[in-house]
């Protein structure tokens, strides 16, 4: 993603990956399939679990002229 600069397409494409496996999870709970459930949820942290770095690194790169700590501090403050 440094290479590529392309921060903000690719927190997009995975912001629309975890709500499709947020869906897909809802769409499977009442029908009570203890298996096809835990698929989803897997599927649902592995689309998850990067959302995290990706937006810490595209607020970095929106706010540049700020210290890197400085950005990265003020977005564990607010959460």
């Amino acid at each position: 993603m440094d290479k590529t600069g392309k921060y903000k397409l690719t927190l997009i494409i995975t912001c629309l990956c975890s709500l499709f496996s947020i869906s897909l999870a809802f769409y499977t709970l009442p029908s009570r399939n203890v298996a096809l459930f835990t698929v989803n949820l897997i599927l649902l942290g592995l689309s998850v679990l990067p959302i995290i770095p990706i937006g810490y690194s595209f607020s970095v790169e929106v706010t540049f002229p700020v210290p890197e700590a400085l950005s990265n501090g003020m977005m564990v403050l607010v959460s």
